[in-house]
């Protein structure tokens, strides 16, 4: 599926500041008002969403899952990558072909040019560290996707200003080595299948507490 720029909309939130800039309170209600009226759309759905995660979870666990697999059902299923891509002025692309390869997914807020996000996709059955010299090193793998990835942001860098990018790869039991070896990397982030799911079902949890102290305050 591929969108041209003058399919875009201006945000929820961009409509509130262009028409509240003569009221700065107004301004600030108007924003307090859209974050209740999202964080609300996520409850009414958190069951729904629990069992799309559950679901993303059993591929990812599954050794024969392919590649286009994932692609496709986190394609459909944005909010894993994070619950903000369920808003409508996210425009999300997958599989867009440019003339080194294929981008597994892209995401733009409103128009091609601010926001992007370009995601490259590689499967989660292997480890994403081996020892070397006693120490943890990044399997070539990892390597590799990143090297990809980095092409891909330059390849559109000219024309629609890409801002970032996530390799989404490989299980890894302890993320700690990954985490550090993000804070050396700029403008692009490493994440395994583990964090995506995890920070997922961290999430919902939360919103599951918030709504139940709410119930509980209210007697419901």
């Amino acid at each position: 599926f591929i969108s041209t720029p003058e399919n875009f909309a201006f945000s929820s939130e961009e409509v509130i500041k262009i028409l509240s800039k003569s009221s700065p309170e107004k301004m600030s209600k108007d924003i307090s008002r859209l974050e209740f009226i999202k964080e609300n759309k996520i409850i009414s759905k958190l069951e729904l969403y629990e069992q799309q995660l559950k679901e993303f979870e059993e591929k990812v666990e599954n050794p024969k899952v392919l590649e286009s697999d994932l692609r496709k059902y986190l394609f459909e299923k944005m909010w894993i990558i994070d619950f903000k891509y369920n808003e409508s002025q996210f425009q999300k692309i997958q599989e867009y072909g440019v003339g080194i390869g294929i981008i597994d997914l892209w995401i733009s807020k409103n128009k091609i040019g601010t926001n992007n996000l370009i995601i490259e996709l590689k499967l989660p059955n292997k480890s994403l560290t081996l020892n070397y010299r006693n120490k943890l090193a990044i399997r070539s793998e990892v390597g590799k996707g990143l090297s990809q990835l980095i092409h891909y942001l330059e390849d559109r860098k000219k024309p629609y200003k890409i801002n970032n990018g996530i390799l989404i790869i490989g299980r890894e039991e302890d993320d700690h080595f990954v985490e550090v070896f993000n804070q050396y990397l700029h403008g692009i982030k490493i994440k395994t299948y583990k964090q995506l799911i995890e920070e997922c079902r961290s999430i919902i949890n939360n919103f599951k507490e918030a709504n139940k102290i709410e119930k509980d305050q209210l007697g419901i």
